[in-house]
């Protein structure tokens, strides 16, 4: 197979599964056996060329997938993720492990353009849908304020998909020398339009933050490759992980009005993740927790930490997988002089305290950096890091 016909196969199946996974949090009236079918095309794209990539040796005689630590590790993350994925009942688990296997030597650059221009096209297709009432729409109430869905399942699945299509967007400004300054109008715009129209407080701080941070990528190079803020990206997943933790103990074992207050801000995600682990516990190789949440709470319960999805759903032997593979990340990020992507990074790890979108695919676009050909021609702009 040519490395053309392999990119292809990658980026067909690629679309189509980012089409049938974002419709699911859409209001669109296509079945779920349509959309399974899509996905289940788009997959079976990947995993021909992957199986044809493995036959021709394009893959096992590449040193680092021989006896390497690599090896040993994507072994150990296939054999974690079935598990977790059969024990929780999330065949998401099992797709990330192949797209990000298949994401191998494939530019990201590339990955990101397809990313944006699928996610923009159906974001674009739902919203006009929604407006003429050609699809429902779903209507959440915050006290007196209504928070609109413009055609998602919920608010922050229409927030948050924008998000990440700012920080995909983002990559690809820095990295190509593109005007900042429409982009932060764009910011501004976004961010209070979701903040206005779909009360998506965290969501649209996000947004906000885009501003300063576009800014110090373009203007500030050099500080955004220095040792300290390295050291940030390296760990932050790790380092959100344990404030998290904190977080929790501390809202557990305290009654103070600061917790009261942050649980509120964050609309109570501090009580639903509580309520998960009275009801539930943490597991080591997962377990499927919303089938039977019924016997045990009949109110609004859900998990809006990526860290505590992990903790209560995926297992907390895939989310030890997930630290180390980020770190390398960001450290052959780093290493390739690649300082953009890393930086942004920062955002997602921040952003995934009270979003749970971190490892889902069809929003988290970076989780397929840790194999994919990284671009270089930002590197003129940075310092090496010693």
């Amino acid at each position: 197979m040519t490395a053309k016909t392999k990119n292809f196969g990658f980026y067909i199946g690629y679309v189509l599964f980012l089409i049938g996974q974002l419709l699911g949090h859409t209001m669109m009236p296509i079945s779920a056996q349509l959309r399974y079918v899509i996905i289940g095309v788009g997959v079976a794209f990947i995993f021909l060329q992957f199986l044809i990539s493995l036959t021709q040796n394009q893959i096992i005689r590449k040193k680092q997938f021989r006896f390497s630590k690599m090896g040993i590790f994507f072994v150990l993350l296939l054999v974690i993720s079935c598990i977790s994925a059969i024990r929780s009942q999330e065949p998401i688990i099992i797709l990330d492990f192949l797209f990000i296997l298949a994401a191998k030597d494939i530019n990201f650059d590339k990955i990101l353009r397809i990313f944006i221009v699928t996610a923009s096209t159906l974001l674009i297709i739902t919203i006009i849908s929604n407006a003429l009432g050609l699809i429902g729409t779903a209507y959440f109430e915050r006290g007196a304020i209504v928070r609109h869905t413009f055609g998602y399942r919920f608010p922050t699945d229409f927030v948050q998909l924008i998000v990440y299509i700012l920080l995909a967007d983002l990559v690809l400004c820095i990295e190509h020398n593109k005007p900042v300054f429409i982009r932060i109008g764009l910011y501004l715009f976004l961010g209070v339009f979701t903040l206005v129209y779909s009360d998506a407080r965290l969501g649209s701080g996000t947004i906000f933050l885009l501003v300063p941070a576009i800014l110090f990528l373009k203007y500030l190079p050099n500080i955004a490759s220095s040792k300290i803020i390295y050291i940030f990206e390296k760990y932050i997943f790790l380092f959100c992980t344990l404030f998290a933790v904190w977080l929790m103990n501390k809202f557990n074992s305290s009654s103070s009005n600061l917790m009261a207050i942050i649980d509120e801000i964050t609309s109570y995600r501090l009580t639903n993740t509580d309520m998960g682990i009275k009801f539930f516990g943490y597991t080591v190789w997962g377990q499927q927790i919303y089938n039977t949440i019924d016997q045990y709470f009949k109110g609004w319960f859900y998990i809006d930490s990526s860290y505590y999805v992990f903790f209560l759903q995926y297992g907390i032997g895939l989310l030890i997988l997930v630290e180390i593979g980020y770190i390398y990340s960001m450290k052959r990020c780093i290493k390739l002089r690649n300082y953009i992507i890393p930086f942004v990074c920062l955002f997602i790890a921040l952003d995934s305290l009270i979003d749970q979108q971190f490892y889902l695919l069809e929003y988290n676009v970076f989780l397929l950096i840790p194999l994919a050909s990284l671009s270089l021609k930002s590197n003129k702009d940075f310092k090496e890091v010693v």
